[in-house]
């Protein structure tokens, strides 16, 4: 599901905020079958984990108002909780999908957002990502 305009206030100043997007999906039940079989391989799970992302960065980017700038494109370690993914895979796909081409696009995918952050409520998991994901491999500059 693709939801637009869902607004966050700063905590201290609530005339302060931004706008964002949101697309809603799940990952594979790592742990049990659920709606739908499970892949049965680890390298079917990710081919298939990375389709779904591909998928939903295409979305991002084809609801993208204007050129991109002032867009933040906020991630989170999707799956990693009930379902069982590993922390490290889903940073692996992420990292994988942004640096692809995608739609035609002259570089990688990553380009069309001006911000991209990581975020999670455990703070060990946007350290997971941040390794694999340093901020300064991540912005929106041709020189990286």
């Amino acid at each position: 599901a693709y939801v637009r305009d869902i607004c966050f206030f700063d905590a201290n100043d609530e005339q302060k905020h931004r706008k964002a997007d949101m697309l809603v999906s799940a990952c594979y039940c790592v742990g049990y079958d659920q709606l739908y079989d499970n892949p049965k391989t680890d390298g079917e799970l990710k081919q298939n984990t990375l389709s779904k992302f591909r998928a939903f960065m295409a979305a991002a980017v084809a609801n993208t108002i204007g050129d991109g700038k002032n867009t933040y494109l906020l991630l989170g370690p999707i799956g990693t909780g009930a379902f069982g993914n590993k922390v490290d895979d889903i940073a692996n796909v992420f990292h994988e999908v942004l640096n692809m081409k995608i739609m035609n696009s002259e570089g990688p995918v990553r380009f069309a957002f001006e911000n991209i952050w990581f975020v999670s409520t455990e703070k060990w998991k946007n350290d997971k990502f941040n390794e694999r994901m340093p901020e300064d491999k991540l912005d929106n500059t041709k020189d990286n």
